[in-house]
Parts: C-alpha cells; sequence; structure tokens
C-alpha cells in the first residue's frame, strides 16, 4: 500500500493545489496523510480531510513566520518515522517570494526529513528512508516537472474547495488548463489535472515513479 504525506500551510492550500491529487490516491487505495504546519483544527477542516478521504490530517498550529528549531524538526521528523511514506508532497523547489511562509515550510519538510532518515536522531522508530522522492505543489507560475489526471478525484476537491471557501471558478481554471497539458504531454484522455514539480535525491537521479 503505498503511503503519501502532504506538508502544507494551511488545508487550503492543499485542498486548492494537491485536494484532486490527494482524492484520486485515496479512491486507488493509497493512504492519504496531511499536517498543516500553520493552521489549528477545525470542524470545517476536518470536514474538508473527510471530503477528500485523507487517512488524517495533524494541524501544528505553529505561528508565523516559521523557525525551524530542533524541537520543531523533531515534531515532524516523529511523523516521518510513524507513518514511513512513500511519497512526500509540500511546496515548490523553486521559492514563492510572494508567500515566504510556503517556501519555509518546504524548507522546514526537508530538514525534518533529514533529521528524521539520520541514525542520530532516536526516538524508538526505524529510520526514515533516505531515498523518498518530493513532490512540490505549484502554487505560482513556474514549469511543472509532471502533470496528473485528477479525473477521478475533482468532485471530492470541490466538495472539499466549498468547504475551505474556495470558488469552483478558481479550482476549475487550473484543473482545465492543467489538463490541456497533461494531454499534450501524454496524449491520454484528461479533462482535470493538477500539477508538481519533482526534487529531492531520488528525483535528481530521476529514479522516481509515480
Amino acid at each position: 500500500m503505498t503511503k503519501i504525506l502532504i506538508i502544507v500551510s494551511t488545508l487550503k492550500d492543499l485542498v486548492r493545489y494537491a485536494g484532486g491529487t490527494a482524492a484520486r490516491f485515496c479512491q486507488e487505495g493509497s493512504e492519504v496523510y496531511a499536517v498543516a504546519v500553520h493552521e489549528s483544527e477545525s470542524a470545517d477542516s476536518q470536514k474538508a480531510c473527510d471530503a477528500l478521504g485523507l487517512k488524517s490530517c495533524q494541524y501544528f498550529g505553529v505561528a508565523r513566520p516559521l523557525k525551524t528549531d530542533p524541537e520543531l524538526a523533531d515534531r515532524l521528523a516523529s511523523v516521518y518515522r510513524e507513518i514511513r511514506p512513500d511519497r512526500i508532497l509540500t511546496y515548490s523547489k523553486h521559492n514563492d517570494y510572494s508567500h515566504p511562509s510556503r517556501s519555509a515550510v518546504r524548507d522546514y519538510a526537508m530538514t525534518a526529513y533529514q533529521t528524521a532518515s539520520g541514525a542520530g536522531y532516536r526516538d524508538g522508530r526505524p529510520v526514515s528512508p533516505r531515498q523518498t522522492p518530493f513532490f512540490g505543489l505549484i502554487c505560482s507560475n513556474e514549469k511543472p516537472d509532471l502533470y496528473l489526471s485528477i479525473d477521478s478525484g475533482f468532485n471530492s476537491k470541490k466538495k472539499a474547495a466549498i468547504i475551505e471557501g474556495i470558488s469552483e471558478e478558481e479550482i476549475l481554471a487550473d484543473a482545465v488548463l492543467n489538463a490541456a497539458e497533461c494531454r499534450r504531454a501524454r496524449t491520454v484522455p484528461c479533462y482535470y489535472a493538477e500539477s508538481f514539480t519533482a526534487f529531492g535525491a531520488a528525483a535528481r537521479t530521476g529514479r522516481f515513479i509515480w
């Protein structure tokens, strides 16, 4: 069974930029987990998680600006070691200068991963695998490394978007535009899609398969 961990600033970002992907893989039998670094749990956020089919969502409630101290790195490292994800989604490998908190969350995710995959970190759990591929949510105008069809997950994404206060027009425009590129790249039927960058050790060698 494939395990996917998504690390974002807020659940709203997850829904808008990766909600269809999360829902699709939940429907296909994968376990999808989420960590919302800057958000505290609420009834609406849990409803959005349920609409996507997530296995669980943790809310760290960390104040902005994010400062990754050893204690905070250990907190996320414990999540890595408990879940042992096969794929990790966070923000793009390229800095988002209009939303620096997103780039800070990505750096935090990578720092904690290094902690979790190091033998010196001892929490009673096995060391995290060292070649887990990272995929980045694209929240600004940049070139993706891959497109994923979200035809099967789009309705679930719409439900979660309504809960999170995201307009249907917003997610529809992104999904249709990405689908056009997805069809061009893969020559397969695709009506809705999401796009990502790829990075990390496995991505650098090209040895990853979504």
